[in-house]
């Protein structure tokens, strides 16, 4: 009897270590799960703080392109003006000198020249 009853003690000690330790591995799994939600939040969080600031990257690179534009037709319709009634102007040789890269051909290049020159590159 003895024999069996130490078999029940050690089959219900051994059961109530193993439901613990099921209990345990099952706090363990949920843990993980919210920690891996918490986590999966957080990444939908910060992406949608990126492409908000996307989005206004995007609208301010165009409103930067548009005053670009803007500003190379005034300084291609002003620059040929100005050279022509002051040839010698020391402060526009010096804008030539600083809008040379951006405008390798001479702003006062006529049209159908310029359109020559650009078949030719």
């Amino acid at each position: 009897m003895s024999d069996l009853g130490g078999t029940f003690w050690g089959l219900l000690l051994g059961s109530n270590a193993t439901v613990a330790f099921i209990t345990g591995m099952v706090a363990r799994k949920k843990d993980a799960g919210d920690q891996a939600n918490d986590f999966t939040r957080n990444l939908m969080d910060r992406l949608e703080k990126v492409e908000i600031g996307h989005a206004k990257c995007e609208v301010e690179t165009g409103e930067l392109r548009t005053i670009c534009t803007r500003n190379d037709l005034v300084i291609r319709l002003v620059v040929p003006e100005l050279q022509r009634v002051s040839p010698y102007s020391t402060a526009l040789a010096q804008a030539r000198d600083l809008l040379g890269s951006a405008f390798p051909v001479p702003l006062d290049t006529p049209a159908d020249m310029k359109a020559a020159l650009d078949k030719l590159s």
